[in-house]
């Protein structure tokens, strides 16, 4: 019988070791040509030797042998007398595109709206337009238009793209997860000690899509949310995402009094200051010395105690203790002692 040529076959792998299963039957009516399938058996070989000895590959699911390219055999024998012949054949595996593409984040603000103040995120395959072809999928399903080797992602979550080699048709499909980021979409800035302390300490509770990092007063970044030995004053708090998706800035007072006071008439540390005390108007100030005697009190304390006591009299050098009572309704009755 004659066996009619098989054509080079090209096939594609999917994973870049050139291991692949190809259905060999398919080729059957290549090497019967114009002849009666009916008429014939087709069987495929290793070598022109198998082919003799009739030594036969698995056709239907024959697993190719990891080279690019290399040789086959179809043998066509006739039914009714067994005589035979041959063909060589060429198989050639094709490798699929090599590239990746990377998460990324896309900005949103803190009610979850993208905040254009930022570029959006771009999905690059970093692969040629001219010798490649491109569909890429949003959440599984393919996005028209988009068929370029890069992609504007518009919105969070999963995308993919399946990027083909046009000369060969070998594909390979990528994954990428565009995630949010942005500034906390809950913000506590808390004093955890009370007002006075020698040494503040100020916890923050950021929470939302970011990764956090804080720092004070424009100092270095941490990540650590506590931070201790705070001067009193107003201390301005920095909290920003990792991502660089926008900065929050957040105002906190911390106060603070002098731990003597020299009431002399030479115009320094004249006064017992407690640092804004102002925004605590109504506050009730007593002082009294080592033995319990009250020695001042004033019922809307203004930094004004000068060292006099009920008499009028500048008190004698030493210790003396005093107690703060606030007055304000959201602290009201609130005690501070020194």
């Amino acid at each position: 019988p004659t066996s009619y040529p098989i054509p080079e076959q090209f096939y594609c792998d999917d994973d870049y070791d050139y291991l692949t299963t190809i259905d060999l039957n398919l080729l059957n009516d290549f090497i019967i040509g114009p002849d009666l399938s009916e008429d014939f058996e087709i069987t495929y070989h290793a070598s022109e030797q198998d082919a003799i000895d009739g030594v036969n590959l698995n056709a239907g699911s024959y697993n190719t042998i990891g080279e690019d390219s290399y040789i086959l055999y179809a043998k066509k024998t006739e039914v009714t007398s067994d005589c035979y012949s041959y063909v060589p054949f060429n198989i050639t595996i094709n490798l699929p595109p090599v590239f990746d593409i990377y998460d990324d984040c896309l900005c949103l603000n803190s009610d979850d709206t993208i905040n254009t103040e930022y570029e959006l995120p771009i999905i690059y395959t970093e692969l040629s337009d001219a010798t490649h072809s491109f569909e890429w999928f949003f959440e599984g399903t393919l996005i028209p238009g988009e068929d370029s080797s890069q992609l504007t992602a518009a919105a969070q979550g999963n995308y993919s793209v399946t990027a083909t080699i046009i000369a060969t048709t070998c594909n390979y499909t990528q994954d990428a997860i565009i995630y949010p980021s942005g500034p906390p979409q809950v913000l506590d800035v808390m004093v955890v000690t009370d007002p006075f302390s020698e040494n503040h300490t100020v916890e923050i509770t950021a929470t939302g899509f970011g990764n956090y990092v804080y720092a004070v007063n424009n100092g270095p970044w941490q990540d650590s949310p506590i931070f201790t030995n705070l001067p009193y004053g107003i201390n301005e708090f920095q909290i920003i995402d990792t991502n660089g998706c926008g900065i929050v800035k957040v105002e906190k007072l911390l106060i603070d009094y002098m731990k003597f006071f020299t009431p002399n008439n030479d115009g320094i540390n004249e006064y017992f200051i407690l640092e804004n005390i102002e925004l605590f108007p109504g506050s009730q100030l007593v002082v009294y010395d080592r033995w319990g005697t009250l020695v001042y009190q004033s019922e809307n304390y203004q930094n004004d105690w000068d060292g006099k006591n009920k008499s009028g009299k500048v008190v004698t050098d030493g210790v003396y203790f005093w107690v703060l009572t606030l007055r304000e309704p959201e602290v009201e009755g609130s005690q501070l002692k020194g």
